[in-house]
């Protein structure tokens, strides 16, 4: 029996190379993991999570060296703590209280506030975010 292939009934794709396009990858930005501390962030990137109905991911940017931390924003009970802490350091809301309901507004752009450790058990090094703290009055 054929294997069936994914590309039946799309369309084709089509590129044109250059010299450019031809030389090979450029180089990348590789950046050493932010040291454990408190940092400012630009929120880059807040989007639902693919296949997690429950789940957004947030793609964040330190502001002084760019360092890219992404991070998950978890729609269940236990895990609403850290959504509310997002939504009080952009400023959405001041505190969260019991009862209160609200609609997630998109959050990107907006400037905020986290503790940030080096999470050690990967294979790299990699940031990770503790707690998201209130804007500073």
């Amino acid at each position: 029996m054929p294997e069936k292939n994914p590309f039946a009934n799309k369309p084709a794709r089509r590129v044109e190379f250059t010299d450019e396009t031809t030389k090979g990858a450029p180089e990348s930005k590789v950046r050493e993991p932010l040291v454990a501390g408190e940092y400012y962030f630009t929120i880059l990137e807040h989007k639902p999570k693919e296949n997690q109905s429950d789940m957004d991911e947030v793609r964040l940017a330190e502001v002084e060296t760019e360092t890219w931390i992404w991070d998950n924003l978890v729609y269940r009970p236990k895990a609403l703590w850290k959504v509310a802490q997002m939504l009080v350091a952009a400023g959405v809301i001041e505190e969260a209280t019991p009862g209160m309901s609200i609609d997630i507004p998109d959050l990107t752009g907006k400037k905020i506030r986290a503790r940030v450790y080096v999470d050690t058990t990967q294979a790299k090094p990699r940031n990770r975010i503790s707690e998201y703290l209130p804007p500073i009055k």
